[in-house]
């Protein structure tokens, strides 16, 4: 017999939900005020009153045994009656309270208040909301009659024939999907190399508990493999269990579409979430003023089931019947993740502090599920980026100024603040610019951007900028709340601001806290060196790991290293022109549509202007802008991959580097000018210290060679997409063949003659095959 529980405020959200959207912000300092209320009320009453008293209530039928249980803030028995209180705290009038509030409260003290009658037979109870004014310090009561009481009853009895039909339904569905799911086929007719191993890894990692780390070239069918024994697994999880497909790009998420259509018979909800800036339909993304959250959660009620029939929830397919509704659309898909069992989202809904799905891995929540990190390589920027922070000393002081009249309280507040800037200031002045480095934030500080946060959560204004601060100082507070050695915080001048920042050095400690005790698979075309990425995606110390080289026919590839070039920024300057004349010539013996990658775009236009004197006739040169936007960027991906003979001119890790799908003629070829290092920087150099400190001098390493040859790694693999792609992968830079670059190249590289002698004729009898 099935065994439930479920609490009172849980049960009555099945009729007495929230109707409207709202992201209206509760400050920390709103819920201490709430138990300030209580004590307040519960201070005035007698002896005899008992505080947060819980109670309980057993249902059974035939099949379902159901505990529904709660806490009441207030229990007294005079005698003559019991008193069952609820106490609720607000700052606005009691006519200004919203109906929907008291008709959920009342009808949890109406719960309360029969189960105590229920188990205090024949005794007399009173059953009493009260209302704390937090301003005005008074309280004022709504009494319930016996009458109400009575009906409590029945509507609890209701409530729960509602949730066991509800489980109901839900049993039927994890009994049917289960059913598909341990008869499923793999998505194609065969297995390519290194696949079915990928299938019994992945299927082992997750019966046991374990992280996975796999590493497998480009066009293997990574996903396809590791989505396969997931979908699997989930028939023998608990029923509550759920798969996250997490991807940095759009690419990830339709690879996933792709093979879920390719699995006849599968019974699965599936659902897609879109970022919210990029489904939002409203000007200001302002959820409290949008129509179309207006009523929302009954209306998304009604449409949800008829929706999830569909299974496969894609962000088009979510858009379309949120349109259709007039929902909000990143709403619609929340509330659909709730009920699937796949869902396929940014890395930010599980790991990043301030958007992380608070519904699945949010304080109290404890759904057993396996993360899917999709080019999980990605994963170590993003989180930096997730666990850091600004404050900027112009908007600052700028709103200092505004807030005068306004506010003068506030405006001290931004005033005291900008005190520490300007100090800061005349320090980085005294020392000569550069770096301010803090041992941690001055004494007291915190607690003066906790104070500043809260005014600004009390008060009502419509001022943007303010806003845009408040978001601003909001994760920068939630950032001190994670502060640990894998921080470092700083001062720095930039674009004639000074910047206050807390940056992360090591994301790795800060992910594994932020998923729990999920086992995750993280995998990508490049995991190597295993140690670095170990650390820094917070992999568990029970692990398994998988390397499995690229199945594609050897004769369709060419590795090949043109020496003589140094691309090191005191030089480069040097050789331009020999490496137009290179590249001109790599793409000479066989015209078709290449991308030659650079380190950054000064160093692409230089090269550029070379190129027209070298280009063979009939090539057309296409170069990436910095600041492109999407249709700029889909119309050079189109001119680039078109018919004839076509150059690109890209930098490596952006738009272009990764993530791009071109197979066949699309790419036939890629030149790339350089490893790739970062550019020297503060925040860099911070990140080699951090290092060579934790790691015994792997600091230059980590900081710079690791993150540059992994840019060359993904830059080349936009040319072997499939089996039946031909292509050449050529590098310029001398510095290849040194020992540290050397080791961080894919050893199938070096196995198949990157640095043998004669390029040009290798090059030449490879396309004459």
């Amino acid at each position: 017999m099935p065994k439930l529980t479920i609490s009172v405020r849980d049960l009555l959200t099945l009729r007495f939900g929230p109707r409207d959207i709202s992201r209206a912000y509760v400050h920390p300092l709103r819920l201490q005020q709430g138990i300030q209320g209580h004590s307040a009320v519960t201070a005035t009453r007698p002896a005899e009153y008992k505080r947060e008293v819980s109670v309980f209530y057993d249902w059974q039928s035939e099949n379902w045994q159901l505990t529904v249980r709660g806490r009441i803030d207030g229990y007294q028995d005079t005698g003559d009656y019991i008193l069952v209180e609820e106490i609720k705290t607000t700052w606005l009038p009691p006519e200004r309270l919203d109906p929907q509030h008291n008709q959920f409260y009342l009808a949890q003290l109406g719960v309360y208040a029969w189960i105590v009658q229920d188990q205090s037979p024949g005794r007399t109870i009173r059953a009493r909301l009260t209302w704390w004014h937090l301003e005005q310090e008074e309280e004022r009561s709504i009494d319930l009659t016996a009458e109400q009481i009575a009906n409590s009853g029945k509507l609890l009895a209701e409530l729960v024939r509602d949730y066991i039909n509800q489980e109901q339904r839900q049993q039927q569905w994890l009994a049917g999907r289960n059913a598909s799911l341990r008869t499923l086929a793999f998505p194609f007719a065969s297995y390519r190399p290194g696949q079915q191993e990928l299938v019994a890894t992945t299927q082992l990692a997750l019966e046991q508990d374990q992280d996975l780390m796999v590493e497998a070239a480009t066009g293997i069918g990574k996903t396809a493999a590791i989505l396969y024994p997931a979908l699997q697994w989930l028939a023998t999880a608990p029923p509550e269990a759920k798969l996250f497909f997490l991807t940095a790009k759009t690419s990830g998420r339709a690879i996933v579409e792709e093979t879920l259509h390719r699995l006849p018979g599968l019974k699965l909800r599936a659902v897609f979430i879109e970022a919210k800036e990029r489904s939002c339909r409203h000007p200001e993304g302002d959820c409290d003023t949008c129509e179309l959250g207006r009523d929302f959660y009954p209306r998304a009620t009604k449409l949800l089931p008829g929706l999830l029939n569909r299974q496969i929830l894609s962000v088009d397919l979510i858009r379309e019947q949120a349109d259709t509704a007039k929902l909000c659309p990143f709403e619609l898909g929340l509330e659909a993740a709730s009920l699937a069992d796949l869902v396929v989202a940014d890395y930010n809904y599980v790991f990043d502090p301030l958007v992380q799905l608070k519904r699945f891995f949010g304080p109290g929540q404890n759904v057993p599920a396996a993360l899917l990190v999709d080019e999980a390589h990605n994963l170590v920027s993003r989180g930096r980026e997730m666990f850091s922070a600004t404050l900027a000393k112009k908007q600052i002081l700028d709103l200092q100024r505004a807030l005068k009249t306004e506010n003068p309280q506030l405006a001290d507040q931004f005033g005291d603040l900008n005190k520490s800037f300007i100090q800061w200031n005349k320090e980085l002045k005294a020392q000569g610019g550069g770096m301010l480095l803090l041992d941690k934030l001055p004494w007291g500080m915190r607690a003066k951007l906790e104070r500043m946060s809260e005014t600004i959560a009390l008060m009502e204004s419509e001022s943007v900028e303010l806003a845009d601060f408040s978001k601003r100082l909001l994760r920068f507070n939630r950032i001190c709340q994670h502060l640990s050695p894998e921080h470092a915080v700083y001062v720095s001048r930039q674009g004639g601001d000074t910047l206050l920042q807390i940056f992360c050095l090591n994301p790795g400690p800060l992910l594994k806290q932020q998923r729990g005790q999920n086992r995750a698979i993280f995998f990508s075309a490049t995991l190597n060196p295993g140690p670095y990425y170990r650390e820094l995606l917070g992999c568990r110390e029970q692990y398994l790991d998988v390397n499995l080289p690229s199945p594609f026919p050897r004769e369709n590839r060419l590795y090949a290293h043109i020496p003589g070039i140094q691309t090191r920024f005191v030089v480069r300057d040097r050789y331009y022109p020999a490496v137009a004349r290179n590249i001109a010539r790599v793409v000479s013996f066989n015209p078709g549509n290449y991308i030659a990658y650079f380190p950054s775009y000064t160093y692409l236009q230089a090269v550029a202007a070379y190129l027209p004197e070298y280009l063979p006739s009939g090539f057309k040169l296409h170069c990436q802008q910095a600041g492109m936007d999407i249709a700029a960027r889909q119309e050079l991906l189109a001119a680039l991959t078109g018919a004839g003979a076509n150059l690109g001119m890209a930098v490596m890790g952006g738009l272009f580097g990764e993530g791009v799908d071109m197979p066949g003629e699309q790419l036939i070829g890629t030149i790339i000018v350089g490893p790739g290092l970062p550019m020297v920087s503060a925040q860099q150099q911070l990140i080699r210290d951090y290092f060579d400190q934790s790691e015994e001098g792997s600091g230059f390493l980590y900081a710079y060679l690791i993150p540059g040859l992994l840019r060359v790694i993904q830059s080349a693999g936009r040319v072997l997409r499939t089996p039946e792609d031909r292509g050449i992968v050529v590098l310029m830079d001398d510095r290849f063949r040194s020992e540290g670059y050397r080791q961080l190249l894919p050893e199938s590289w070096l196995a198949e003659g990157l640095f043998a002698s004669a390029w040009p004729s290798r090059i030449e009898e490879f396309w004459s095959r």
